[in-house]
């Protein structure tokens, strides 16, 4: 698994911010003005980072209420296209932090990289990740979650391309990049761990200059093969309270 992530991200860790340019940047402008609001502060934890800096994920308002930032990415190479402290190579399946050690956690268009192994459940993945979020944040602590999604009958054929193609013709144990529909986040957020403070969707027009750009983004890389071939229609960002 650690392979194909890594060869996936190495192969467009030079280009990807460029390619993502408008869309990181409006995306940055609706986080801090209509989803942040007091929910940052402390530590926070940055997970899927991509290698952007403080300054390019909050508003110099929000940047005050930060103790510290960590970014962290599963790829060595995404961080380090941007230098900035606190930099972390890790899992999101294993974050090596304390538990209840930390005040704020993003994870910002993480959900779709978390993939497909052989054999498990459609929601697997996401579940391990929040039961570590689970772990490691405070009782009083937010977490942040951004996520574009596909309509549920792209997503049943993707899975259907997946289990019948990639699993099993092709013998691949695992798919790196897997979309997920609005039907199936909403059955596996919050979950047991977690109320929502707030949850808000978007269309993805919002975020891009045309509604294909993100396609004309994903064509330019030459790993982007099926499943990954369904543009995302929407956005969504939920803010998170721990239970209990």
């Amino acid at each position: 698994m650690k392979e194909q992530q890594d060869a996936i991200f190495d192969a467009c860790s030079e280009q990807f911010h460029d390619l993502f340019k408008v869309f990181n940047q409006k995306t940055k402008e609706y986080l801090n003005g209509e989803i942040f609001d007091q929910s940052i502060q402390g530590v926070c934890l940055d997970i899927g980072n991509g290698g952007e800096a403080p300054v390019e994920v909050f508003s110099e308002e929000n940047l005050k209420r930060i103790r510290c930032f960590i970014g962290l990415d599963y790829s060595y190479h995404m961080l380090a296209v941007r230098r900035f402290d606190h930099r972390l190579q890790g899992s999101a399946f294993l974050l090596p932090f304390k538990s209840a050690s930390v005040d704020t956690v993003i994870a910002r268009h993480v959900i779709h990289h978390l993939g497909l192994s052989a054999g498990d459940r459609r929601h697997d993945k996401l579940l391990l990740m929040l039961r570590e979020i689970n772990r490691v944040i405070k009782p009083t602590g937010r977490i942040i979650i951004l996520e574009t999604m596909v309509p549920r009958f792209m997503e049943v054929i993707q899975l259907w391309i997946v289990r019948a193609w990639y699993h099993g013709i092709l013998r691949k144990a695992y798919v790196p990049i897997c979309m997920f529909s609005r039907k199936t986040l909403e059955q596996v957020i919050p979950g047991d761990f977690y109320r929502v403070h707030k949850v808000d969707f978007q269309s993805l027009r919002r975020f891009t200059l045309s509604y294909f750009d993100p396609l004309v983004s994903f064509l330019k890389y030459p790993w982007f093969k099926l499943p990954v071939f369904l543009q995302p229609y929407r956005y969504v960002a939920w803010v998170l309270e721990k239970k209990g």
